[in-house]
């Protein structure tokens, strides 16, 4: 199965600044079986903790943890633009991390 291509045009950005501060966001990262700080760290490089985070490359990160679509859409039933939750990035990226450790993120802690 393929995933269906979104361009940035394609994808409405919630406005999830008002909903996550640096303290929500932290408990819900070490909500996770991951070790905390370190996940923190990988947050911090990937998108300075901006889960509206989103860039080009390689066809499209995104959200917190810069989550590529393409590699990782049988990961989660939803859409690109799904990623741009918290919740649904940080639980995308438990499974990932789970699979391989840090190897999946340019950022390693």
């Amino acid at each position: 199965r393929r995933p269906p291509t979104q361009s940035r045009s394609d994808v409405t950005v919630p406005n999830t600044e008002l909903l996550y501060n640096a303290d929500v966001l932290q408990r819900l990262v070490c909500s996770y079986s991951w070790p905390c700080e370190e996940a923190l760290r990988v947050i911090e490089c990937e998108s300075k903790g901006d889960p509206n985070a989103y860039s080009p490359a390689y066809g499209g990160m995104y959200g917190l943890m810069q989550i590529h679509y393409g590699s990782h859409y049988d990961k989660f039933d939803g859409v690109a633009a799904d990623l741009f939750d918290p919740v649904v990035n940080l639980e995308v990226g438990n499974v990932i991390w789970q699979d391989s450790g840090w190897e999946q993120w340019e950022c390693k802690p």
